[in-house]
C-alpha cells in the first residue's frame, strides 16, 4: 500500500498517519508534501493507492493559500482520494470517480478516525 498525504499541519498529519497505522497493520509506504504545487507533481509522476488531502493549504512554497486545495488535487488524482479537513465538506458537490468522501477532523474528538476507516475499507 502506497499512500500520499497533502497536509501542512504536522500535528494533524501525524494524527492521520497514526490512524492509518491502526488500520493498515501490515504497513504502508508514505509520501508527504505540504503544498499543492508539490503534491500535483508527486501524484502525477508516481502511483499511489490512496491520496489523503486537507482542504485549506498552501498552493506553493510562498504560502499563498487556497481553501479548495483538495478539489484542485482531485483534478489530477488517478487513485482514490479522501479529504480530511477541520471543516465539513458537502460531498454531494464533488463529482469525480476517484473521490471517496470527506472526514471532518477534530483535534479533541477521535470520532473522525471511525469515519476515515469507512473509506479505507473501500480500498480492500
Amino acid at each position: 500500500m502506497k499512500i500520499f498525504i497533502l497536509e501542512d499541519n504536522n500535528f494533524k498529519k501525524d494524527d492521520i498517519v497514526e490512524a492509518l497505522n491502526e488500520y493498515f497493520k501490515e504497513g504502508f509506504k508514505l509520501e508527504h508534501r505540504e503544498c499543492l504545487e508539490e503534491a500535483v507533481k508527486y501524484i502525477t509522476e508516481n502511483d499511489y493507492d490512496l491520496i489523503v488531502s486537507d482542504m485549506h493549504l498552501p498552493v506553493d512554497a510562498k504560502n499563498n493559500y487556497t481553501k479548495k486545495g483538495a478539489f484542485e488535487l482531485l483534478k489530477h488524482a488517478k487513485k482514490p482520494l479522501v479529504i480530511v479537513s477541520s471543516r465539513r465538506i458537502d460531498d454531494s458537490q464533488v463529482e469525480s470517480e476517484n473521490y471517496l468522501g470527506s472526514v471532518k477532523y477534530d483535534l479533541y474528538d477521535d470520532a473522525w478516525r471511525a469515519d476515515l476507516k469507512v473509506y479505507l475499507s473501500m480500498l480492500k
